[in-house]
């Protein structure tokens, strides 16, 4: 079939179905029927009033001219409008464009200009009225708070997180909140960031080996180390000299926050122990308490009639002289009337020694001791010292080496 007008351009068409009469359809097809013409003109009237109401209605004709029955022809007092052509300023731009070369590609970019401007139009008008309002939320307070837990607050209400900075801070510990931005309260739309100051915990310092120095010499030590003395206790020691360090705490090798105190224990050197008064007590009883303050105790005998036989008459060193641990405390008995001599057993076989204080007419007490091979089985000492005298039946305590170390 051919078009009902033809032009040059799809715009010469256009303005001819605005302005002219299509030609009639008889004059292209021959022997048509004259109701179909009659359908075909009524379908390409230009006033709406002459064309089908409906559908159906133009069914209804076209069933008539199958059947060769008549259809309504259009009144004759009506006639199709012509638009008259007239010379205005958009007709007159057209003609103007028309004549240009290159007509029309200026028309495809005039067509698609409009169809940008109504693209833009359109999107904007769905993104107003189709995209949801954003939803307001309020930023949680998270100072201080652990990060995990952090990261899974705001993760939970639809915020993200970001981690803006991680600084040394003696108040915060490791991986806590220090700030926040947006801080706790503020307002904000979903799916925004909240920014973290993060905590990388206190500065940290090795503890340095301080035992056995002087305490004037570890405190530069721990200043260099950005540590400082804590308590310091002191301490009687055997082992270490006095005012030097016996123990720290933390020990040495920790890892510990900057300005951590230190505690040392300082040596007073060697304790030295207060000579109790004995005079007048028993040689037991005298000997326990001597012996209760790591005192070592030794006897000599001396003849007093008037004081019972085994009392402490003297002592040596008197009472309240300070001395060191197991000093020797020599006490002065009473041995009455009677005093015999004391054999010298020092240096002789343990048997040799025994037999001759046996003879003597005294007791033995025999108390084996370390030492070495050589003298093995010899008396190393005695209480009372040979060559003094001391009671009839006395104890005498000799101490005989065991020959091991």
């Amino acid at each position: 079939g051919d078009p009902p007008f033809r032009g040059d351009d799809s715009l010469s068409v256009a303005l001819r179905h605005i302005r002219e009469k299509p030609i009639p359809i008889s004059n292209i097809v021959k022997n048509l029927s004259k109701n179909l013409e009659t359908v075909v003109t009524r379908c390409l009237s230009k006033d709406p009033e002459d064309r089908y109401s409906s559908v159906a209605k133009l069914k209804e004709d076209l069933i008539r001219c199958k059947r060769g029955l008549p259809v309504e022809e259009l009144p004759k007092t009506i006639k199709t409008k012509i638009i008259p052509e007239t010379k205005t300023f958009f007709s007159k731009g057209l003609q103007t464009i028309k004549n240009i070369k290159g007509t029309r590609f200026i028309y495809f970019l005039i067509v698609l200009f409009f169809i940008t401007i109504f693209s833009i139009i359109f999107y904007q008008l769905f993104i107003t009225f189709k995209t949801p309002t954003p939803k307001v939320l309020v930023v949680p307070n998270l100072e201080n708070t652990e990060l995990s837990k952090a990261k899974e607050q705001l993760e939970k209400i639809g915020l993200k997180m970001v981690i803006s900075k991680q600084i040394h801070n003696d108040t915060f510990e490791k991986d806590a909140v220090i700030s926040q931005e947006p801080e706790g309260g503020a307002k904000i739309e979903e799916g925004e960031t909240v920014y973290l100051v993060i905590s990388l915990g206190p500065k940290v310092t090795e503890v340095p080996d301080i035992v056995g120095l002087k305490l004037e010499e570890t405190e530069k030590i721990l200043k260099e180390t950005n540590l400082k003395f804590g308590i310091i206790d002191e301490k009687y020691s055997d082992e270490v000299a006095k005012n030097k360090i016996i123990t720290q705490r933390p020990e040495s090798g920790e890892i510990v926050p900057f300005n951590t105190p230190i505690y040392v224990i300082v040596s007073l050197g060697v304790e030295k122990i207060e000579i109790p008064n004995v005079v007048g007590m028993n040689y037991e009883t005298a000997s326990d308490i001597l012996e209760n303050k790591q005192l070592s105790v030794s006897r000599i005998y001396q003849k007093f009639e008037s004081v019972e036989i085994g009392t402490v008459i003297s002592q040596e060193p008197a009472t309240g002289v300070k001395v060191f641990k197991n000093s020797l405390v020599t006490l002065t008995l009473s041995s009455g009337n009677e005093m015999i001599p004391i054999p010298k057993v020092i240096r002789e076989n343990f048997e040799v020694a025994r037999s001759a204080l046996k003879e003597s007419g005294f007791e033995i007490e025999e108390q084996w001791v370390l030492s070495s091979q050589t003298t093995k089985n010899l008396v190393l000492n005695q209480d009372p010292q040979g060559g003094t005298g001391a009671p009839p039946g006395t104890v005498i305590i000799i101490y005989i080496g065991s020959g091991s170390s």
